[in-house]
């Protein structure tokens, strides 16, 4: 995971901005600290640890369901 040298600096010089999740991704795996954790710092809902997986017989849904389901997920996290 690539972190631009501009988006490090932001953080240490304590620019206020709401960081993306592939920065605090890289956090994660840099400083060792879980998402969950990092999330609750920048005053983002923190989520769970684990990650989110439909049940199985979501594999019988067609195209346009599946895509109902992911848009459906995109708006409510952009709610957040």
């Amino acid at each position: 995971m690539v972190v631009s040298n501009t988006s490090i600096s932001k953080y240490l010089r304590a620019v206020p901005e709401e960081p993306s999740e592939k920065i605090l991704q890289a956090f994660s795996v840099a400083l060792g600290i879980p998402m969950t954790k990092l999330r609750a710092a920048a005053g983002l809902p923190t989520g769970e640890l684990e990650p989110f997986v439909l049940p199985e017989s979501a594999n019988r849904l067609n195209t346009r369901q599946r895509e109902l389901v992911l848009h459906t997920i995109r708006v409510l996290l952009a709610e957040d």
